[in-house]
């Protein structure tokens, strides 16, 4: 068998390394040419004067090398973000006077106006112990890391809302149900072991108070149904051209008993000729809640006025004199942590459930 031949282009040493000394260059040029950023050496100055940059510059930052080494047409210092050039070099000298290495995530703006987020890190070589001469690093594009973190945390805290949403309306739920379940049970209770004790206005008077817990009942689950698909997405809508008027009338009759109870009257001033096109049992839902809302705080022998109006947009008002909201609640009215509660004429639970979601409803059908 003939000896094999020995590859004298390669500059191998006997035990078969490579000539490191050699090589380097091309290493080098390799590593930095497939590196998704740049590797630099700059001055420890004000402009973080560029003496070295490769040749991935332009991904990175828009410009060709030529333009930043030396500050030829503008300084690496230049393409900071504002905001981020304190933090950028008091992290940098921070580590340079502990004679440390140095990582930081900040801001560049691009040469196309857009703003990139950067990762650095690096390392300054000193001409002697308290010197340093200069600062060799690399750096790298992280936006698309920096947006996907920013999605995910504003996900997270959306989520934890959401639950914080979750709890507290099921909490409120709860307490506005205990009123008119208690009602319900002891009015019942009370019937069935008096039924024959009891005169006919007394019967009378029972049967409205359960027919107002029932009612209340009613609108409660209601709008516990209508909410969880609100917030989960499965709202369908089924448009239908209505007749405002009488849908409002519908909605209002749901409520005789309260309005009974506190000798109130209902005016439903909308002129006849007015329809809409939009969900029925939805915007009946929105409706309910305004007219329970009105009626739950207005005092006894009071008008309700509910009256619609076509100007640059089609304007529903449901108008009493209630105990009304103060001004500092206002901004908050639609927030689910608000902490502002206050009952009805009567003691009546109040908990802002339903102007919340008559909110979330009104987005639905775009109004």
């Amino acid at each position: 068998m003939p000896p094999k031949q020995k590859n004298d282009h390669l500059p191998f040493q006997k035990d078969g390394v490579q000539d490191y000394n050699k090589l380097f260059p091309d290493i080098m040029h390799n590593l930095l040419h497939d590196f998704p950023g740049i590797a630099y050496r700059c001055k420890m100055d004000a402009k973080w004067t560029m003496l070295f940059i490769s040749q991935n510059c332009p991904q990175l930052t828009g410009y060709v090398p030529e333009e930043l080494l030396y500050n030829s047409t503008l300084s690496f210092e230049d393409l900071i973000y504002d905001d981020d050039r304190s933090y950028v070099r008091n992290t940098i000298n921070r580590a340079v006077k502990n004679d440390k290495g140095f990582q930081l995530i900040y801001r560049i703006k691009h040469k196309d106006g857009s703003i990139r987020w950067v990762w650095e890190q690096g390392r300054a070589i000193y001409y002697d112990e308290d010197n340093p001469l200069y600062l060799d690093g690399f750096i790298q594009d992280v936006t698309r890391n920096r947006e996907l973190e920013d999605q995910l945390a504003e996900s997270a805290h959306s989520l934890k809302k959401l639950n914080q949403m979750k709890d507290r309306f099921f909490t409120a739920i709860v307490r506005d149900l205990q009123d008119p379940v208690y009602s319900f049970i002891s009015l019942s209770s009370f019937l069935q072991e008096n039924l024959d004790k009891l005169s006919r206005d007394e019967l009378l008077e029972c049967v409205v108070q359960m027919s107002k817990s029932a009612s209340g009942m009613d609108l409660i689950l209601e709008n516990l149904l209508n909410w969880a698909k609100a917030n989960t997405g499965r709202i369908i809508m089924q448009k239908s051209r209505i007749d405002l008027k009488s849908l409002i009338d519908e909605c209002s009759k749901d409520f005789d008993a309260q309005i009974q109870l506190k000798q109130l009257q209902i005016r439903n001033e909308v002129d006849e000729q007015y329809r809409i096109n939009t969900d029925r049992q939805l915007f009946s839902t929105i409706i309910r809640n305004l007219i329970s809302n009105a009626i739950k705080y207005s005092k006894s022998e009071q008008s309700i006025i509910i009256s619609a109006s076509l100007q640059d947009e089609f304007i529903i008002v449901v108008e009493d004199n209630g105990v009304g909201i103060p001004r500092t609640e206002l901004k908050t009215l639609f927030d689910m942590d608000r902490n502002y509660r206050t009952h009805g004429t009567l003691n009546e639970a109040g908990t802002g459930i339903g102007l919340l979601l008559v909110k979330e409803l009104m987005n639905a059908i775009k109004g």
